[in-house]
């Protein structure tokens, strides 16, 4: 599958983010509006992480469910996608935020 994959050629960067588009299924209005109290907190950590992640870096341009992932399907995971550097849309980066959860399972 791997050599299939990188036999096939590289997608633009318009392409790339139409697809990853593609895959948000919509948050409920409850949702959103965590997400909206939860994204002041990841500004202000980027920012004093990083001076480049500004406000305008990190504008939400969509956001949505992911719900596919090879051993993380049933995980809860956000795709959101960014203004990035400029105001120019193949620029823009997305960004893939999971939950964390505690593993059960136990070591042999």
């Amino acid at each position: 599958m791997v050599r299939r994959l990188r036999a096939e050629p590289l997608k633009s960067p318009g392409e790339f983010l139409a697809w990853a588009d593609s895959l948000m299924q919509p948050l409920g209005p409850g949702e959103l509006a965590q997400l909206d109290t939860s994204w002041k907190g990841v500004e202000a950590f980027a920012v004093r992480t990083n001076p480049e992640f500004t406000p305008a870096f990190l504008r939400r341009q969509k956001v949505g469910w992911l719900r596919i992932g090879i051993g993380s399907a049933l995980t809860r995971k956000l795709l959101i996608r960014v203004e990035g550097p400029s105001l120019a849309p193949d620029d823009d980066l997305v960004l893939e935020a999971k939950e964390v959860v505690a593993s059960n399972a136990t070591r042999a």
